[in-house]
Parts: structure tokens; sequence; C-alpha cells
């Protein structure tokens, strides 16, 4: 499957909640509900506020994101957009966007994730990511894609 270059976007953020593996038919599936800090302050509370971003994950890539992540890790995601058309309950059409997992890296939660999401974010973002001196692991794993390698077509 060539991947578009155009549709795809990137996030670095927290998982805000545990992670639950489902089935649609056959197939497993899984949410992350990613809190990303917005890269402005508000003007009224002088605060940076969350917005709380879905990325669904399909599959093999569903199966990896329960047994590697958990809730309050700091992960950066690559996603693409995906609009599907369906029929409500009532008969009316409609259509719904997901954002769906093309990739991600677990990133450490102190200085070294820290410097990573720094130089993954926009600007005044990352000094908001908590910093410690806990230990990190010996080195970042790499990153895991959904998408079977196959050669560029130019």
């Amino acid at each position: 499957m060539y991947e578009n270059p155009v549709n795809t976007g990137h996030l670095v953020g927290r998982i805000g909640w545990d992670i639950k593996l489902d089935k649609v038919g056959t197939l497993d599936k899984t949410t992350l509900r990613m809190g990303v800090r917005r890269a402005y302050k508000d003007k009224v509370t002088g605060k940076y506020e969350t917005d709380w971003i879905n990325v669904v994950a399909l599959g093999e890539s569903a199966v990896t994101v329960k047994n590697l992540l958990n809730k309050g890790d700091l992960v950066a995601v690559t996603y693409s957009i995906r609009v599907s058309q369906y029929k409500s309950k009532e008969g009316k059409d409609r259509e719904s966007v997901e954002h769906q997992l093309v990739s991600f890296s677990k990133l450490a939660s102190g200085t070294a994730g820290a410097a990573i999401a720094a130089a993954a974010a926009p600007s005044g973002l990352a000094d908001g990511v908590k910093m410690t001196s806990e230990s990190l692991p010996p080195a970042p794993p790499a990153p895991v894609s959904s998408a079977p390698e196959q050669e560029i077509p130019f």
C-alpha cells in the first residue's frame, strides 16, 4: 500500500485512558485517546488548553498498541485521515472522520523524552512536558508501523 504523504499528520501527547482491545467483525481495534496541548495559552486563564484526539489502530497495530502503551505514556504518532460514510439507525446518511494510526514511538518521560517532544512540537509546546530524573530505557524502541514496507513508486 502506497502511503499518501499529503494525508498524514503527527501528534505528540499523552495517552489519556487505559487502552482496551475491541473487535470490529474479525478485526482487532483500539482507540488511543491522546491529550495534546495547544501551542498557545488561553487569554483569560493564562493556561495551555488540552485537545483530546482519538487515534484508531486496527489489526496487528491494535494488538501492538495494547501491549506496549499505557495510560499516561508520552507518545509520538503518525496518522492518516480516513472518512467513512454510513447510514444511521434512523436511515440518514452520516459521515465519520477518523485519525487512523500509521506508526508510533513511545517517548521517555524524562529529559530525553522532553527533548524529543521539543524537537517534534510547535514552538512553546514542550515546556510543559514534565521533566524528571527517572531512569531512562537503554534505547528508544523503533517506530512500529501498520503499513507493510513496499517500494516507493518514483
